[in-house]
């Protein structure tokens, strides 16, 4: 039963042939999400996915019973962590070179970032996610930065022309989070790792040392609400 789903769940089939420098470890035809549009038209990501995939039926091939099941569930919900990047290529390279280190391969292909004025960006592809002095900001390929205040309050969009938009909003104070009592209190520590580690993906070290300078004072609850609004902000296409 589970050798008819591991297809599914890797998300590809590794093909014995010889494949195609371009082509993933999933059939680029029939009807395509935006993701996989993306992954079948990038050579840099197909590869990146066929080494995902191998990768995935290594460990699967170490693993039994709950640690085999456990393995599965996580590549489904790694599938759907995937599918928030849409068609961001850079979005869409770091979640596969987050599933490789999880996976234990964390020797990654040496890849070609897109850099601002590179004829290789898009002008909607992401070039850089960065913390200035008061906010967080994405560049796309194009020149356009989107940003938000590292407080909270504002958010806007820059062109490359100097003109933009900016618009405030209100904040209500995070909620407070329960302790934990006993061993139930690690569950917390869990938790902020776990969302420290995908903001980790997502900016230089630089800027995660500085991430962390701003939000370590902060109370628990705060700085677990903080992480989820970053997160939420330089994903979002």
């Amino acid at each position: 039963m589970f050798r008819r789903i591991f297809p599914a769940v890797a998300g590809c089939f590794i093909c014995m042939a010889t494949p195609v420098a371009a082509e993933p470890s999933f059939p680029c035809s029939g009807q395509l999400t935006p993701t996989e549009s993306r992954i079948c038209d990038s050579p840099l990501l197909g590869a990146l996915d066929r080494r995902m995939a191998r990768a995935f039926y290594a460990a699967r091939d170490r693993a039994s019973g709950a640690a085999s099941r456990d393995l599965i569930e996580a590549q489904r919900l790694w599938l759907r962590w995937r599918a928030t990047c849409g068609s961001d290529g850079d979005c869409l390279r770091r979640r596969y070179e987050a599933r490789l280190a999880d996976l234990g391969t964390p020797d990654l292909l040496t890849l070609e970032l897109a850099t601002p004025g590179n004829a290789t960006a898009a002008a909607d592809q992401v070039v850089d996610r960065r913390i200035t002095d008061t906010r967080y900001e994405v560049e796309y390929g194009d020149g356009t930065v989107r940003w938000q205040s590292i407080g909270g309050g504002s958010m806007g969009v820059t062109y490359p022309d100097g003109t933009g938009t900016t618009s405030m909003f209100s904040q209500a104070p995070p909620p407070e989070f329960p302790g934990l009592p006993g061993s139930f209190a690690s569950w917390g520590d869990g938790l902020e790792t776990s969302l420290l580690g995908i903001i980790d993906q997502l900016l230089s070290p630089a800027d995660r040392q500085e991430y962390r300078t701003l939000t370590d004072a902060k109370p628990y609850s705060v700085r677990v609400s903080d992480h989820l609004t970053v997160i939420q902000f330089l994903t979002r296409p």
